[in-house]
């Protein structure tokens, strides 16, 4: 553990608004001491990245002081600005160029040509073949980029900021993607950094990351510190992830489909041997009025799921519905008895056109076509008073609400109702209001039969809707919650952990 050494970075009441009134960041209070390596954690939507982008320059805080040792009080506007001050950013994904050499990714933003350029170039080369020395098997100066693995790649992401005279580093989910013995390498290198008195701030999703590395540890929730503690105080990955959420972690129940009473429902729609450029294959079951629900951080491959099962990705592997295989592009799937429902409006809807006219989209799936399509004004009528839509069938979309909107994204697959609601973050961009009477439709549906495959970055929304929950993580399912399981604090810990399938410690 290290020495309490002064700090290099404070933050006080620092606080993020976007308009009209998004709380991202809520009086937020952080320090940084040199050779400390400094973890933060949040569950999505926390304020972990927010409070990144005002260190880095990308954003400017709505309020709260951000004080650096050797400069005082400072204002952070631009990267520029934060380059100046000495704050390296290494992301996740990394902004290299892989028919460059090493060096010359280092050369990257640098001005002058000629002479200027040679003599900058030597002097690159050389400060990163000094620092490189510290770092066992970092690449020589002279290599592609495009020839190195991801975990060399984050060396060079690494070195490249310390050349640049960063005094304090910060990593963006830099270890991701690593598998297991390029993380510890790079953890030890890390160690080597911060020994030379440079500030470390390791943001991740993973929870055994930050307990390996880090000598503290500051827990992000709802934009605002929840807790803050050396990594020596911290008991369990438990106590953390209780931080995270708020909630306890419990007993796992073993409750059955016996138990929740649908054991006895037939299968609505089953996936087998599904795979998709981004998903692996996946094999699973959607009972009859029973909604499953698919979680995962970004790039897991839940939405890819979605898409390659209404037919807008290519995928191998099978659709059933009904018992019977569905295959072809998305009218034969609607007419099987898949539907779909997207958070992105901009995409499904027809803004410009009138209420009806959406409304009517869905239906000429399953009218002849060798007649001409009409419209029916008594469904489209009975869908805007079933949902409570507050608009007229003739208006034009875009002068409804966003919830209103959404609601008729939902509304109009439901006459004739389908099999299976594909249903893509349902609730996205809406408001409170808005969310809570989509969640009290969809659980109507529900009742009445219709079956609901759920993608949701919203831990709450898949608890207050899903019977069971698959957590993915790079295309691959990592675990399952069943019956009784879905709870806030166990969607956390399956996804953040390692090893999802690791027995849960019991709360006491």
């Amino acid at each position: 553990m290290i020495a309490k050494n002064a700090p290099l970075l404070s933050v006080s009441g620092l606080s993020k608004v976007y308009p009209p009134a998004v709380q991202a960041l809520r009086d937020c209070e952080f320090t940084l001491a040199e050779g400390e390596i400094h973890g933060v954690i949040g569950a999505n939507g926390a304020g972990k990245s927010t409070l990144i982008k005002i260190l880095a320059g990308v954003e400017t805080p709505t309020s709260g002081t951000i004080s650096l040792a050797g400069f005082g009080d400072v204002t952070i506007s631009s990267p520029a600005d934060a380059h100046r001050y000495g704050i390296g950013v290494v992301h996740q994904e990394l902004p290299l160029f892989e028919n460059l050499t090493v060096a010359d990714n280092l050369l990257v933003g640098v001005e002058g040509q000629g002479l200027c350029r040679v003599t900058a170039r030597r002097r690159t080369t050389a400060t990163y073949d000094r620092i490189a020395e510290g770092f066992p098997g970092a690449p020589d100066s002279r290599r592609l980029l495009g020839e190195l693995t991801i975990d060399k790649r984050q060396i060079v992401s690494i070195i490249r900021a310390l050349a640049c005279g960063a005094r304090i580093l910060i990593l963006d989910e830099a270890t991701s993607s690593l598998p297991a013995a390029e993380r510890a390498s790079l953890h030890d290198n890390l160690h080597r950094v911060a020994a030379s008195g440079i500030g470390i701030v390791y943001v991740s999703h993973f929870i055994e990351d930050v307990m390996s590395v880090c000598d503290r540890v500051s827990v992000i929730r709802d934009g605002g510190n929840v807790a803050s503690k050396p990594m020596d105080e911290t008991a369990s990955s438990r106590e953390l992830i209780e931080d995270m959420t708020g909630q306890p972690i419990v007993v796992r129940d073993v409750a059955t489909t016996a138990s929740h009473g649908l054991a006895d429902q037939p299968v609505a729609v089953s996936l087998r041997g599904f795979a998709t450029d981004q998903v692996q294959p996946l094999d699973f079951d959607v009972l009859r009025g029973e909604c499953v629900g698919l979680y995962g951080l970004e790039g897991c491959g839940a939405r890819e799921v979605l898409h390659g099962a209404f037919g807008l990705e290519r995928h191998s592997g099978d659709v059933v519905v009904n018992g019977e295989t569905v295959s072809g592009g998305t009218v034969r799937r609607m007419r099987a008895g898949l539907a779909m429902v997207s958070g992105d409006r901009r995409r499904t809807l027809i803004t410009e056109d009138t209420v009806r006219a959406n409304i009517d989209l869905p239906a000429f799936a399953h009218q002849n076509l060798s007649r001409p399509a009409k419209s029916n004004d008594q469904v489209a009528a009975i869908t805007m008073k079933q949902f409570a839509v507050l608009g007229q069938l003739h208006q034009k979309l875009n002068t409804l609400s966003g919830g209103n909107q959404q609601k008729l994204a939902l509304g109009r697959w439901l006459h004739p109702l389908p099999v299976c609601l594909l249903a893509d973050e349902p609730t996205r961009g809406i408001d409170v209001n808005g969310r809570a009477a989509i969640h009290h439709y969809l659980r109507q549906l529900l009742a009445d039969g219709l079956s609901i495959l759920l993608n949701s970055t919203d831990p709450e929304e898949l608890v207050a809707l899903g019977d069971r929950v698959l957590i993915l993580a790079d295309g691959t399912q990592i675990d399952e919650l069943g019956y009784g399981q879905v709870t806030v604090s166990e969607i956390e810990r399956s996804t953040r952990t390692r090893d999802a399938n690791a027995p849960t410690v019991v709360a006491s």
